[in-house]
């Protein structure tokens, strides 16, 4: 009995998905830029995407509010200590979400709901 080459590669090809990590949003396929941050769609989750190089350089504990400001352009959103960064709504709303103490950062997290 001959087994189809069509048959072998939906094999492999079935085989290569089911092994795949979660697809959602890759935190870090974006290198943070600002001039991009600040254009971008907040819709389409290129906010999104840079967050992972946002985290490692201008999301440093101890930064100050005028710093982050400068590099993210004023929060779409603020309640009392906290700046409010619409990041996307491809499923649910999803904010970065920064904590000040004194006008200093000290902490940064991503929420969604």
């Amino acid at each position: 009995m001959r087994i189809n080459k069509k048959f072998h590669i939906i094999v492999a090809g079935i085989s290569l998905v089911s092994c795949l990590p979660n697809l959602g949003v890759d935190e870090s396929a974006l290198k943070f830029d600002s001039l991009v941050w600040s254009s971008a769609d907040k819709i389409d989750g290129t906010r999104e995407m840079m967050l992972g190089s946002l985290y490692d350089s201008i999301l440093l504990k101890g930064a100050d509010k005028d710093s982050v400001v400068y590099y993210l352009g004023a929060a779409d959103s603020t309640y009392g200590n906290q700046d409010w960064y619409l990041v996307s709504v491809s499923h649910d709303p999803c904010y970065l979400i920064i904590n000040y103490e004194s006008g200093v950062l000290i902490d940064a997290e991503k929420e969604c709901w």
